[in-house]
């Protein structure tokens, strides 16, 4: 008896389809095996993320490299974005202003170039203005000392240096009615050897008075109407003089123009008037 029964092929095959079967399979296996050491001929080539081997270094290429073709055009070339810039604190730019202006005389000794930049930053303290109704608000009324001002009527006050020097300048403002006010500039005027004068003899000073009206035409706009022009001596070598001293007021007509306060807290206020005008006063006593 044998102990091991032959297979035997079933009865739908014969063995001509079973070679032919063989051959396919063959093939199969030798197109596989190809595949297959191809495969690990690429992969041989390449860098696994995850090897513990470090890329060869590359050089940097900016980030915008490929602007004008849709990649990496985000930002224009070369465009440099400082994060750490920082808002400066309104208290630091009043200070800058004061230094600034107290640098050049109140603008009488300023450069264009100086004047600008007092300008520029004039402008960065507007856009901070806690007031925004300024005329309507009890912290215009008072009196206020001149800071800084680019008006060619002020400035002019230096050609004056031969006899006079402007000591100080002043504006007073104060209600008059509901609507109304009341504004009046003065200029302090002092001898040309006052530096020297005043250490001997004591101070001798004038004041020049102009007085206006004024109107609210707004929050932030007083319409101005000049009534005259009065000039009190002060004081001579140390002795004040009575007010009866004055000079009678001289009526310059009616010429009118604005005053437009587009800054005001409690110390500083800043009016913006025709032909470009800008005055920066402080409130005196602050």
């Amino acid at each position: 008896m044998e102990c091991f029964i032959k297979p035997t092929l079933p009865i739908h095959l014969s063995q001509k389809s079973v070679a032919r079967g063989c051959r396919r399979s063959s093939r199969h296996y030798q197109v596989s095996k190809n595949l297959r050491t191809r495969v690990h001929a690429v992969y041989d080539g390449y860098s696994n993320p995850y090897s513990e081997q470090e890329p060869e270094p590359t050089a940097d290429v900016p980030f915008n490299s490929g602007a004008g073709n849709g990649v990496g055009s985000a930002a224009e070339p070369n465009t440099v974005i400082d994060a750490s810039v920082k808002k400066v604190p309104l208290s630091d730019l009043k200070l800058d202003l004061f230094g600034m202006a107290s640098s050049v005389n109140r603008g009488l000794a300023a450069s264009p170039s100086v004047r600008e930049q007092i300008l520029a930053l004039i402008e960065q303290i507007e856009r901070e203005n806690p007031t925004p109704c300024p005329t309507y608000s009890d912290l215009l009324l008072g009196e206020w000392r001149l800071v800084f001002t680019n008006a060619l009527d002020v400035l002019s006050l230096g050609l004056l240096a031969p006899i006079a020097l402007v000591s100080e300048v002043y504006q007073n403002i104060e209600n008059s009615d509901q609507n109304d006010f009341s504004v009046t500039n003065v200029v302090n005027l002092e001898p040309a050897i006052a530096p020297v004068s005043n250490s001997f003899f004591g101070r001798t000073m004038g004041a020049l008075y102009v007085s206006a009206a004024g109107t609210r035409r707004n929050d932030t706009r007083i319409d101005i109407v000049f009534k005259g022009v009065q000039f009190k001596p002060m004081s001579i070598a140390g002795l004040e003089l009575p007010g009866a001293l004055s000079t009678p007021s001289i009526a310059i007509g009616s010429p009118r123009g604005y005053i437009e306060t587009t800054f005001l807290d409690e110390d500083i206020r800043i009016l913006r008037a025709p032909r470009s005008n800008v005055f920066v006063l402080q409130r005196v006593g602050s």
